[in-house]
């Protein structure tokens, strides 16, 4: 019993480490990118080989951009992962041709249902588990990988869907729905698409010598920033105004007190350097109406 009482503190340190939650996240996206390329070639489902495809090109971005921080060769890395991002893309769009061209329907559609469906709350799991982690370490690097999981679980539901239609069609007769599987791996390809397009321009757009993979999902980090410092302002001027230094105390004392020192596998490690950083935001969302400054005093209208 003694051993157990020693040994929990530091597993439980361990299982709430951000680089722990970082390395099991590429695992399960390891695993589940081979169980759904794997069913999916099994039960014919373009829309599921889709989603596998979106889940290995997740996996290999963490990969690339651990390598890249550790050889030091950024331009090199971009290219290679603008590379497979096209070959994905690809992959799926002849899938999505076939299927639609030589049309085959979905086979053990249960399987790729059932399938989907429990891949997609894994990653729900994997999403909580990711949030808790994140606030407790006031990590936002861990809290965006928890949105992105969250985004996997939104695009589980949407194979779903597509295998649902299509068992339909084969019931109903109602022949347009046959393509609703083809459908849906074209959407998830557009968006696979969209992030080689963002990734390409950023390339431009960056000095040389300055060209990483931070650029690809540096809006999309923005984004989730920005969501996150909104969210905690709606907990903190929920019930009464503040003004802009109480704000500021809290905000190092939420962020910034104990701020982490380390680059995670993703290589999108941020903790904000200064309690300065909230004066961005306070002004970012005052400018679109969400906050409201009066006398000092700043109210939240959102």
């Amino acid at each position: 019993a003694e051993e157990v009482k020693a040994f929990l503190p530091g597993f439980f340190s361990w299982i709430m480490s951000p680089l722990t939650v970082t390395k099991i996240t590429i695992v399960i996206h390891i695993i589940l990118s081979i169980l759904k390329i794997g069913v999916s070639l099994f039960t014919k489902s373009a829309s599921l080989l889709a989603d596998g495809i979106d889940n290995t090109v997740d996996t290999l971005s963490a990969f690339l951009v651990h390598i890249s921080v550790k050889i030091k060769k950024e331009k090199l890395i971009t290219i290679f992962l603008i590379i497979a991002m096209i070959v994905s893309v690809a992959g799926i769009g002849l899938s999505s041709y076939n299927k639609i061209v030589n049309f085959e329907k979905i086979e053990h559609g249960i399987l790729a249902f059932v399938m989907s469906l429990i891949l997609g709350f894994v990653m729900l799991g994997l999403s909580a588990y990711q949030y808790y982690v994140g606030c407790s370490n006031n990590n936002l690097a861990i809290l965006g990988q928890a949105v992105d999981s969250r985004n996997h679980f939104l695009t589980s539901l949407l194979v779903c869907a597509g295998i649902v239609l299509s068992g339909i069609a084969e019931i109903s007769g109602v022949f347009f729905l046959n393509y609703a599987d083809a459908a849906i791996s074209i959407v998830i390809g557009i968006i696979i698409l969209k992030g080689v397009f963002d990734l390409i321009l950023e390339c431009f757009r960056a000095e040389e010598g300055n060209i990483g993979i931070g650029h690809f999902i540096h809006s999309t980090i923005e984004k989730n920033k920005e969501k996150i410092v909104l969210d905690w302002l709606r907990v903190q001027l929920k019930f009464s105004p503040l003004k802009q230094n109480e704000i500021e105390k809290r905000y190092y004392s939420s962020f910034c007190k104990n701020r982490l020192q380390f680059t995670e596998l993703t290589g999108l490690g941020y903790n904000p350097p200064s309690s300065e950083e909230i004066l961005y935001y306070l002004n970012r969302f005052t400018n679109k109406g969400m906050l409201l400054l009066d006398e000092e005093y700043y109210w939240l209208l959102v």
